[in-house]
Order: C-alpha cells, then structure tokens, then sequence
C-alpha cells in the first residue's frame, strides 16, 4: 500500500485508527484512507466483512471502497473522496460512518 499512495496530510488521529488524504500514484486521482486499529482478530474479520459488504453498494452520498487491506493487526481502507465536499465535510462523512 505505501508505495502506492502517498499521503497528503492526516486529515485525523483518533484512538481506533487514522483518516488521511492521499494520491493513489498509478492514476493520479485523490483518496481517502481509513486505517482501522483492531483490538482483536474478530473486530479485524467483522470490520473487513462489513467494508467488503460496503464495497458491493453504488449509491450517491456513499463514497466507493476502492481496496481493504490488512497490514500487521490493521485493516486499511481506501475510498473515493466526495467530489464537490469540503475537507471537513468529508472527514465528518467518514468518522461518524465509521462502525
């Protein structure tokens, strides 16, 4: 995953994981990342579960998943960010979603 995004800036550090802006390198296109910090390997699968199930929805106002990944005892989940949002719209967006 590092080297195909390059972050931007941490966009928020809060106590279960990160949320950052990054460019994804091989299009050039902006993203969000969500990095998931699980207490145990059960919130790790149930997360990773309800992401892909999330991945699977086309609807306006709910940002594509574009890649899960686990790296150590994290799960990384990279979306589209919201065209048209402010910064801190998208961050509101993301962390009050977050499950």
């Amino acid at each position: 995953m590092a080297q195909r995004f390059t972050i931007q800036h941490i966009l928020s550090d809060y106590g279960t994981g990160q949320l950052a802006r990054a460019v994804d390198e091989q299009n050039g296109l902006p993203v969000v990342i969500r990095v998931f910090k699980c207490a145990s390997e059960e919130e790790r699968h149930s997360l990773e579960s309800l992401m892909g199930a999330l991945a699977e929805i086309k609807r306006p106002g709910l940002e594509p998943v574009h890649h899960i990944v686990r790296e150590g005892g994290d799960l990384v989940v990279v979306t589209e960010v919201p065209e048209g949002q402010r910064i801190t719209e998208i961050v509101a967006c993301l962390l009050y979603t977050s499950p």
